[in-house]
């Protein structure tokens, strides 16, 4: 982020964190917070939910961003990537005012696009990778998917509802089960089984953070309880 702020080349402008309207994840949020101050002390961080993006957010006739006085050069998206986070039309205005500056968007949109299950369906079908990658690649990446499919073909529907178009339904990833240990806060150590503009300016490699559940849920969320965070185990 810092080095997208220098390429800006604003030295008055802010980074905007946009976050949900109550945060559990602060901690690793005041940690880039506070790398940033390190590393650069005279910039500055302003975290805003989207319903006060609404509020107090504008741009200007060349397309910067202004919020609340403070021209933002880069948009570090902490919320915004679920319809639930959009209470009402102004949230979604204020991802448009924020998509249509010239601010540089962490990620960008084609990035939370491509983290919905529909656009991956689209993805996965046959030939469209091959658009975008050439034939080798395409067919490495493709190795990688599972099956997607709509809920519009169905036998015979309870009610009038068209409820199913929201849903896609997808084979189960069933990565190898390992054994591991979960450390929780307030709880013994337990042993189960697991699983673990168009041009790049800058693209380096900053680290890795890996997720892990046991096999016997579906979901894997850390802030939900059902997931942690993990160190690789590398095995032939």
């Amino acid at each position: 982020m810092v080095l997208a702020w220098e390429a800006y080349k604003c030295p008055k402008s802010v980074i905007l964190f946009v976050i949900e309207d109550v945060t559990y994840n602060i901690c690793d949020q005041r940690f880039h917070e506070f790398e940033i101050r390190r590393q650069r002390p005279e910039l500055h961080v302003i975290r805003r939910n989207l319903t006060q993006i609404s509020q107090t957010g504008q741009l200007t006739d060349d397309k910067r961003l202004i919020i609340d006085g403070d021209e933002v050069a880069v948009v570090y998206f902490r919320a915004g990537y679920e319809p639930g986070h959009y209470h009402s039309e102004a949230e979604w205005e204020a991802r448009l005012t924020i998509e249509r500056s010239r601010a540089i968007k962490s990620p960008s949109i084609q990035c939370h696009l491509a983290g919905t299950k529909k656009v991956q369906q689209e993805i996965a079908r046959p030939g469209i990778l091959k658009k975008f990658l050439p034939d080798s690649e395409a067919e490495l990446v493709s190795n990688l998917f599972t099956g997607l499919y709509t809920l519009d073909l169905v036998l015979e529907k309870m009610k009038d509802s068209s409820e199913r178009e929201a849903y896609i339904l997808m084979d189960r990833i069933r990565p190898p089960v390992q054994h591991n240990y979960l450390v929780r806060p307030h709880e013994s150590v337990k042993l189960v089984e697991d699983k673990s503009d168009k041009e790049i300016t800058i693209n380096t490699y900053s680290g890795h953070m890996l997720r892990t559940k046991p096999s016997s849920v579906n979901e894997g969320g850390v802030a939900a309880g059902l997931g942690a965070l993990d160190s690789v185990f590398l095995f032939d």
